[in-house]
């Protein structure tokens, strides 16, 4: 009897309206109107408010009401409170970790004409901002998402660290879950993945569409996208740490912004052939340094691949719409520069002359970029073409600029400001303060702003932004200046005329600084370190020092090339009649004629010297001993009529020796050359030298294969016990006096007809 009333019991409680009481009335304070949970007093980690009857008509909760403890909850269908509310109820929301509703069984009549009592439209920000321990999310019949930007299903709008599942009322008329992944009813969308999963996941080709952040925070390894899909939408795998592969469908179409932003162990991702955009953001990644773009894309963001690694673009040539320059991707005519590859890391860059526009967010977050050259000609500067260049500290806007758009140069530290006319701006959301705005803590740190135009033109500049801040202006409009909308916030305006005058220096400079032009001082010694404005000089221009009577001796410790003389130039150093030594420990390139007629030239100190121009060091007459520890091409003529040169030592990377390179060098005693494979010669190398009487030192077990060879046979092989000495027959025929394409004179002896000799792109006339 007793077993029968336990059986009838347990029957009545699992009747509608008959519940057993799970909770004692001590873990719980409700107000008197039964409708509000004032406290949750009970050591329960999980509360389901649909098992307990006093709870179940629960419409509003305190503030702080649940306790830190709390790690599950369920709510009763009746709550309707924003996410935002909610998290409010929690002395700490972050530390939930499972959030559910009851299901409302006359919900699926409401969400058809949209009256429903649960909302997620604003709740992705909530859910991130204050659940961010959640692993787990039950959505019930009558909750219903909210939507993004671009129409998609959107749970939440920011990576979402903690996720494990996310399960849906079966009888929901618009979601569903399948192994904790949220989709839409049909599946065909991918809603949200839980952030936590990790290792390869497919999508099914069911799949055609992904929602905006659907894998943000994912701890996937790789994913293989759906064939059906075309769009990566916005955020999709952003902070997705791990994720090194992605198979992109054929069918792919565009990426949306951010899609693979601070993926930064994405390793390959190849472009599917049929892609049509490329949006910004879109690959802030580690990424392969040369990134090979489709023939079909027709629209690509400055910004797409601003953060990344990448340092040259590539294109292939049947795109109608792009081209790249030197790896910068630029518009098919080469007028517009669209993007700069982030992964340069440059602190100076010069702008072609023939770039006439510098598109949207060409150069966007370039945080080690110092100082642009703007060419003139340049026309147009396009919105946030420079912006976030954190370290930009100065820029002179040319005068043929006509357009300058919202936020071009904002979020910078530029010290200096140069208008050289003004301009047409285009004021965006009439938000026009971001032109220049600097960064947020520089605020206060003074800028100095130079207009050269008489009469303001249309600029408004925010007022905190300039107060600190000194304008130069023509005497004539600085009254003008004083009244104008925007400029008459400047904490000073003061004269054009008292500017600073610049230091005269020397030299003259390339625009961009790179490039030594001209040195017009008297100096004896030139030493590039004591002048703070030759730090950035890579190159010597050719005729920078030509000619020059005063210089003894010359130290450039960073210079990597000497610029080769046209046929209507001199050389860098020629004709430097009283030039001793030479020290550039990083050069590289030896231009034609570089140290033409150096008569006292005796000392280089080359050691990365890998390439020698034509003429470059002929008729050093005073050069005695010569080492090249890393030369790979002596070109034509280079040492032609040293006539003391001595000892000459040369590296087995030496793999060229021109024609006539060492011609006329009377008095060679010895030459140690450490390569295996006898390096390639010109026409008549060692013309005028009589070589049987010159020590050549080879790698033993080279020898034979020297002795060989037409113009190396003549030598002593004095580390060959079996060497003799070979009569070498000089020509006593009197010299022919020439003269090459670059001015040089050339005599070559023993030869009367005279023949054209192709060496790379110059003719040179030549006796034979």
């Amino acid at each position: 009897m007793n077993r029968l009333f336990l059986i009838l019991l347990s029957c009545l409680a699992l009747l509608p309206g008959v519940q057993a009481q799970p909770y004692p009335t001590t873990s719980y304070v409700i107000s008197n109107n039964g409708r509000d949970l004032v406290r949750w007093t009970g050591p329960e980690t999980e509360i389901d408010f649909s098992k307990d009857p006093a709870l179940a008509n629960i419409r509003w909760i305190a503030r702080k009401a649940f306790p830190s403890t709390v790690k599950k909850v369920t709510l009763p269908y009746r709550y309707s409170e924003t996410l935002w509310e909610l998290s409010l109820a929690f002395v700490s929301p972050g530390t939930l970790e499972h959030l559910g509703w009851e299901d409302d069984r006359e919900a699926a009549e409401r969400l058809e004409e949209d009256r429903h009592y649960l909302h997620f439209s604003h709740g992705g920000e909530v859910l991130y901002l204050y659940f961010r321990g959640l692993k787990s999310l039950y959505i019930p019949r009558q909750a219903k998402l909210g939507t993004s930007d671009d129409g998609n299903i959107l749970l939440v709008d920011d990576p979402f660290p903690a996720f494990e599942r996310i399960d849906v009322s079966r009888h929901h008329t618009l979601y569903s879950s399948e192994k904790g992944i949220l989709f839409d009813k049909q599946k065909k969308l991918l809603i949200r993945f839980p952030s936590t999963r990790t290792g390869h996941y497919e999508l099914e080709n069911r799949v055609e569409k992904i929602s905006d952040y659907a894998f943000a925070r994912s701890q996937l390894s790789s994913i293989a996208v759906s064939p059906n899909v075309s769009r990566i939408p916005v955020g999709c795998f952003s902070r997705a740490s791990q994720l090194q592969t992605v198979l992109l469908p054929s069918t792919l179409k565009t990426i949306a912004g951010g899609a693979f932003s601070r993926c930064f162990q994405l390793k390959t991702i190849p472009l599917p052939a049929q892609m049509d955009s490329l949006n910004g953001f879109a690959f802030c990644t580690a990424l392969p340094k040369t990134i090979k773009l489709p023939a079909s894309l027709s629209y690509v963001s400055g910004s797409a691949y601003v953060g990344s690694s990448v340092e040259n673009f590539v294109i292939d040539s049947q795109n109608p719409h792009y081209s790249t320059i030197e790896g910068v991707l630029c518009t098919k005519d080469g007028n517009t520069l669209v993007s700069y590859p982030a992964g340069r890391k440059h602190k100076n860059v010069t702008i072609p002359e023939h770039i006439t526009r510098i598109g949207k967010g060409a150069f966007f977050w370039q945080d080690s970029l110092t100082h642009i050259y703007l060419p003139e000609g340049l026309e147009e500067i396009h919105e946030n073409a420079l912006g976030r260049c954190f370290n930009l500290q100065e820029v002179v806007i040319p005068a043929s600029v006509k357009k300058i758009e919202r936020g071009a140069f904002s979020w910078t530290n530029l010290k200096s400001i140069t208008f050289l006319n003004s301009f047409a701006y285009t004021e965006t959301f009439q938000q026009s303060e971001y032109l220049f705005k600097k960064v947020e803590e520089n605020r206060s740190l003074p800028r100095r702003v130079i207009s050269h135009v008489e009469i303001p033109f249309s600029l408004n500049w925010p007022q905190g932004d300039v107060r600190s801040d000194t304008l130069y202006v023509p005497t004539e409009g600085i009254e003008l200046y004083r009244i104008a909308q925007g400029w008459r916030h400047f904490g000073t305006i003061r004269s054009i005329d008292e500017l600073p005058k610049p230091k005269v220096l020397p030299f003259q400079l390339s625009y961009d600084k790179r490039t030594l032009l001209r040195w017009v001082g008297e100096e004896q010694e030139v030493n590039f370190n004591n002048y703070p404005e030759l730090q950035d000089v890579r190159t010597i221009a050719a005729g920078a020092f030509a000619n020059n009577s005063n210089l003894r001796h010359i130290i450039a410790p960073l210079v990597e090339t000497i610029a080769p003389a046209e046929s209507n130039e001199k050389g860098a150093f020629e004709q430097c009649s009283q030039l001793i030594s030479v020290e550039m420990p990083q050069l590289r390139s030896m231009g034609n004629a570089a140290f033409y007629e150096c008569s006292r030239l005796r000392t280089f100190s080359l050691p990365n010297l890998e390439n020698i121009g034509m003429s470059a060091v002929a008729y050093c007459i005073a050069l005695e001993n010569l080492e090249l520890p890393r030369i790979v091409t002596i070109e034509g003529y280079s040492f032609n009529s040293c006539t003391n040169l001595r000892t000459v030592t040369l590296p087995s990377s030496l793999q060229t020796i021109g024609d006539y390179a060492f011609s006329f060098c009377r008095s060679l005693q010895r030459i140690a050359l450490s390569a295996t494979e006898p390096p390639t010669l010109g026409f008549d190398v060692w013309g005028g030298v009589e070589t049987s009487q010159v020590d050549l030192n080879v790698p033993q077990n080279a020898i034979s294969l020297y002795r060989s060879l037409n113009q190396w046979k003549k030598f002593r092989f004095r580390n060959d016990e079996h060497s003799s000495i070979l009569s070498n027959r000089i020509n006593t025929t009197k010299p022919l006096l020439i003269f090459d394409l670059i001015g040089r004179r050339q005599i070559i002896s023993g030869y009367k007809q005279l023949q054209i000799l192709e060496t790379g792109k110059k003719r040179f006339n030549t006796g034979r």
